[in-house]
Formats: structure tokens, C-alpha cells, sequence
């Protein structure tokens, strides 16, 4: 009787001895992580034409040796920044000694496990824009000057320092960060685990810039794309018909119907239904127009336009929506040569 019961006993042992060794290895989190606490420390407003600086806060975690990796973030910026050449990056661990440096990865340099995308298709991929409300945004990505060895059971932590130059315009959007390392990359991550890891902040305003405010942050029914454009480049119209709640939204034909002002005082108006005119349908209830403004205004050497107002309207032109469902006209302000 008491050889079984010492057998019973060894074999709860043994049988607990086992569990605790799964349990290691399901709650076990490898990979890169944000700060639970504190993951970004940011400005919340600043200058257009000013310096950005933002400080991404984070920890390592390997249960296996890494050898020969680079440490990568990146920051979401507007086109319009020109963020790849104005965005300085550093930074300081708990494995390294003083301020390491950071570069900007080549554009041919492709993702681990991307499936032959780069690094900033790939985090576009991943991450999208969050919940900006326009595409006239990039991913701008860095890794370390240098490479580093992570040794089993070694969780190193670190501080990247993120500095970007604003540019010109007013504008809001909401900041998005990106952690990874060049080994695992975006590899599919098991249970608990984050090889490429992704943040985004509250709405940022840039000030005391040119034109009226860029707001990436709300949903719009009207948007000009790209927020910098000139006369000469290729302006796109979209409309969301998920936002407006009149009747023009159930019409199968959509219209711009548009006035420019030009440098000289002068307005051109083109509020017809043409074809030039007409939305094409981008998704469900989604619609753009793609439009070179010089070409569409027939505008005549030496002529300049500032901005446009516009709204949206069916075949008939008795249907019409503007700014946040009224006759108020959206605006664009286009950007000097």
C-alpha cells in the first residue's frame, strides 16, 4: 500500500513538474514590446516649421539567443513633412553604452517576412494609417547604426529618441510609432509574442502655419488629396457617402461642382454634369474624382489659382451637400510652386 501511494505521489510530481513547464512556455512573451505604463513621451502641440521630438519607450524580450540584429522604429508622418529627410533618430539601452545612432533604411532593403515588401510597404501593410481619415501619409523607418547580440533569457530595454521637422501648414493627425528588429520582423508571432509592433497617439495639432487647418483626425464627407498639391499636380476629390446623411448619397451619379479663385481675384466656376466632373465609385459608398486643376479650370498662361471651393451634387444639380451636411462649401488652398 505504500509503494502505490509513493507511486501516486511521484506521479502528481511529475504530472506538476510537466504543467509548470507548459505554463512557462504559453505565458512566455518573446519579442518587442511599448511600456505597458509609459509608451511614448510627446509633445501634444507644436510650431509648423519646428521640431518634433518624441521618446518611444521600450523593453526586449528573448528566450533565445539573437545575434547580429538592428534595432528598427519609425514614426507616421504627413507626405508633405518630407519626413525622410528631416527625421533624426537615436538611441540609449540597458545593453549598450552613451547614444547610439540610427539610419534610415534603404528603400531596397526588403522585410524580414514581408513577402518581398520593404520596410515601409510593410509596415503600411500591417498598420495602415490607424485611424487617420486621410492616405496622404508615410511610414518612415530607422534601424540601428550598429548591430547587437540579445542573449537568451536577456531583456534589455531602450529609449528611442524620434526627431522630425514639421512642415509649413496648420494640421492634425494622430501620430503612429513603430517597433521592430530585423531578425523576426514580421514573422506570425505565437501566443503572447510581437516581432513588429505598432502605436498611435491621440490627435497632434501643428500651429501657427499656413492656410486653414489640415485635420486628418476627423472623418470628413468632402477631402482634398494630396494637402500640398499645386495647380499642376493631380488634385483627387473624395467623397464619403457614409457621412452624409442627405439623399445624394443613394444617387448613382455624383458631380463636383467646383469655383477657383485665382491670384488675380478672378473666380472660374465649373458646376456642370460632365464627365470631367463625375465621381467614380472607390468602395462602398465611397467616391473620388481624380482632376489636373489647370486642365479643369481651363485656366490661360500666366493664370494662378489660391483655392477652391466645391460641394457635391446629383445629375439633376438639385441635390447638394457641403461642409458637415450643409450648403457651406468644402475649401482647398493650393500650395505655391
Amino acid at each position: 500500500m505504500e509503494n502505490k501511494n509513493q507511486s501516486k505521489k511521484g506521479r502528481k510530481k511529475l504530472f506538476l513538474y510537466f504543467f509548470l513547464v507548459i505554463l512557462v512556455f504559453v505565458v512566455a512573451e518573446c519579442g518587442v514590446f511599448f511600456d505597458e505604463v509609459d509608451p511614448v513621451t510627446e509633445e501634444s502641440t507644436v510650431k509648423a516649421g519646428d521640431t518634433l521630438t518624441s521618446v518611444l519607450h521600450t523593453n526586449f524580450k528573448s528566450y533565445g539567443d539573437k545575434l547580429g540584429l538592428h534595432l528598427v522604429a519609425g514614426i507616421l508622418a504627413p507626405k508633405s513633412w518630407k519626413a525622410g529627410e528631416h527625421t533624426k533618430m537615436y538611441f540609449e539601452s540597458s545593453i549598450t553604452t552613451g547614444v547610439q545612432s540610427m539610419e534610415i533604411i534603404p528603400a531596397n532593403e526588403l522585410a524580414a517576412y514581408a513577402n518581398g515588401l520593404n520596410w515601409p510597404e510593410a509596415v503600411k501593410a500591417k498598420l495602415g494609417f490607424g485611424s487617420n481619415t486621410s492616405s496622404d501619409l508615410e511610414w518612415i523607418i530607422f534601424w540601428s547604426t550598429n548591430t547587437f547580440d540579445i542573449g537568451s533569457n536577456q531583456f534589455p530595454t531602450a529609449d528611442i529618441t524620434i526627431k522630425v521637422k514639421t512642415g509649413p501648414e496648420n494640421l492634425q493627425y494622430k501620430r503612429g510609432y513603430f517597433l521592430s528588429e530585423s531578425i523576426d520582423a514580421f514573422t506570425t508571432p505565437g501566443a503572447g509574442d510581437s516581432y513588429a509592433a505598432g502605436f498611435f497617439t491621440n490627435c497632434f495639432t501643428v500651429t501657427d502655419g499656413e492656410g486653414e487647418m489640415v485635420d486628418y483626425c476627423n472623418p470628413k464627407i468632402g477631402i482634398g488629396e494630396p494637402s500640398n498639391a499645386t495647380i499642376d499636380d493631380i488634385l483627387t476629390i473624395k467623397y464619403d457617402g457614409d457621412l452624409d446623411v442627405s439623399e445624394l448619397k443613394n444617387q448613382d451619379e455624383i458631380y463636383l461642382c467646383a469655383k477657383a479663385y485665382t491670384s488675380s481675384n478672378q473666380t472660374i466656376e465649373v458646376c456642370s454634369q460632365l464627365s470631367d466632373a463625375k465621381l467614380k465609385r472607390a468602395g462602398l459608398n465611397k467616391w473620388r474624382v481624380d482632376l489636373w486643376p489647370r486642365k479643369f479650370f481651363s485656366l490661360q498662361a500666366g493664370q494662378e489659382l489660391t483655392k477652391i471651393e466645391y460641394y457635391f451634387t446629383d445629375k439633376t444639380g438639385n441635390m447638394k451637400t457641403g461642409f458637415s451636411n450643409t450648403d457651406v462649401p468644402f475649401k482647398y488652398t493650393f500650395k505655391c510652386l
